[in-house]
């Protein structure tokens, strides 16, 4: 069925999310990072009465291995391209090749030449609709961070819904926000909170058919994370002569997102659905920044969060 080619991207890219972040650790291996985090956010305080030299640059640029280049085709290689697999020459123009899948693969570029001849095959086949479900979802909550207060956040969402299994696969992108207390440290150093943008899969599991009035369904999703922030004031950075060769007015860090829970419909239709989710979730930062600092600041949240969610069906 095609749904499962619609699940195998996905798993590709999932697959190619995490990979992005092991070979960027393995490529640091051998580099020095500027310094620690929490002393270029000591550097941008308010309160401080010194210099703002954050860290030291040195010219030690890294090389990547070739294995790391060639992750992503041998990924997508082992992916779509396992077993038998065809090469046929068209004898119209033998320049074009054209490549088949022998067993129940993801290849099969003469699929619509096949139901040409067998009229029963397209008759049989069920072309899958996507997006099936899309819409919108926003709310608050809390990261269990002493200097920031709130978690609010608004997403886009768009996948598959089959109706059948009582089940749906939809990829989100959001943007939410911590803001920072005023009574805490972090407030003299950072400008306007903790932005986050939020990148994920999800996949629920319905407890009710979607017809029903009210409706029930759980769900897990993992994705990536980019925080981002500015500095109240510029922080500097040296070179090994002590000169300042770099001045910096904001940062931010990658990091993965591992979040379930359970959502409630209260209204279900053919064609929308109105309801609301409560969220557990974790998100763990990279271990240096965009700017080249020491992650030893925005290592890892705990989230809730409360939101509200509307589903349309097609």
């Amino acid at each position: 069925m095609r749904i499962n080619r619609v699940i195998m991207i996905i798993l590709l890219l999932t697959l190619l999310l995490l990979e992005s972040c092991s070979t960027t650790s393995s490529r640091r291996k051998n580099h020095r990072t500027k310094g620690k985090l929490s002393k270029a956010i000591r550097k941008s305080s308010d309160k401080n009465e010194g210099d703002r030299v954050a860290g030291t640059r040195e010219d030690n640029d890294f090389e990547c291995d070739d294995e790391d280049d060639d992750f992503s085709f041998n990924l997508f290689s082992a992916l779509f391209l396992s077993g038998d697999t065809e090469i046929e020459e068209n004898s119209e123009d033998s320049s074009s090749v054209v490549y088949r899948q022998k067993d129940d693969g993801f290849m099969d570029f003469k699929e619509d030449e096949e139901k040409e001849k067998n009229p029963n095959l397209q008759r049989n086949t069920e072309t899958i609709k996507f997006p099936s479900i899309w819409g919108f979802r926003g709310g608050s909550g809390l990261l269990n961070n002493k200097d920031t207060y709130g978690y609010n956040h608004f997403e886009v969402f768009a996948g598959h819904y089959d109706k059948k299994t009582r089940s749906a696969i939809v990829f989100s992108l959001g943007l939410a926000n911590s803001p920072i207390q005023e009574d805490q440290k972090l407030h003299s150093s950072l400008n306007g909170g903790i932005s986050i943008l939020n990148f994920d899969f999800t996949f629920r599991k319905y407890t009710t058919p979607h017809y029903t009035f009210l409706g029930n369904y759980f769900f897990a999703g993992l994705g990536g994370s980019y925080l981002m922030w500015n500095y109240r004031n510029e922080i500097e950075i040296e070179d090994t002569d002590g000169d300042v060769v770099e001045r910096i007015s904001s940062d931010s860090v990658g990091g993965f997102n591992l979040f379930g829970g359970i959502g409630f419909n209260i209204i279900q239709t053919n064609f929308f659905h109105i309801g609301g989710e409560l969220s557990p979730g974790l998100i763990l930062g990279e271990y240096e920044t965009y700017e080249g600092f020491e992650n030893d600041s925005f290592g890892h949240f705990y989230y809730l969060k409360a939101t509200v969610i509307i589903d349309f069906l097609r």
